[in-house]
């Protein structure tokens, strides 16, 4: 397991839990064995950095501040796959891996292993709004009775300096997004709705 964030001791997050559904990619690992960093691990890093924030504001809460990630970096068999299963992800998905879309951010869907994913998700919007914790998209989706938090690396992290200057073309026009701007949204009954 390589560790992006601490240790497993310390409760760090592994690149290989942001791919619940695939293999990690073997280019990825040989160029994290030479410390080379990718478009993919650099947003894998940003977002474990701030799910270890978020895990540990959450262990103030519940005894069992595990977070599970169900949904992480796609690529594109994961993303028809989920097309093919009757799902319907966005061909913009933060979540999509930046070969295939070089402007996703980098995401990941979350449940907490106590408590519920509202709990956590409103933990989540008020550590945002305190500037604790730093996301591009905060998004509470609700679907069938399930619910989980979808979380994507803030964009001026990823566009900017902290993104090691890799990926510098931010276009807000194409996006309707600026860089420092957020998305704290409720999806429910196939409908999104701001989250304030």
């Amino acid at each position: 397991m390589y560790y992006l964030s601490g240790s497993r001791e310390e409760g760090g997050f592994a690149l290989e839990e942001f791919y619940p559904h695939a293999d990690v990619p073997d280019g990825l690992l040989r160029a994290l064995k030479r410390d080379e960093p990718t478009p993919v691990t650099i947003r894998c890093q940003l977002l474990a950095d701030e799910l270890l924030v978020l895990r540990t504001a959450w262990a103030e809460k519940v005894k069992n501040a595990a977070i599970i990630i169900t949904s992480g970096v796609r690529d594109r068999r994961d993303h028809i796959r989920l097309k093919n299963a009757g799902y319907a992800p966005s061909d913009t998905s933060d979540h999509l891996d930046p070969g295939v879309n070089w402007r996703a951010s980098g995401a990941v869907d979350i449940v907490p292993v106590a408590g519920s994913a509202g709990s956590l998700g409103k933990l989540a919007r008020t550590l945002v709004h305190n500037g604790t914790l730093s996301v591009g998209q905060l998004i509470l989706e609700d679907s069938n009775g399930k619910q989980w938090l979808h979380i994507s690396a803030a964009y001026e992290d990823v566009f900017g300096d902290l993104g090691g200057g890799q990926v510098r073309r931010w276009n807000a026009k194409r996006s309707g997004l600026k860089p420092e701007e957020k998305q704290l949204m409720v999806f429910k009954d196939g409908r999104y709705k701001p989250w304030k």
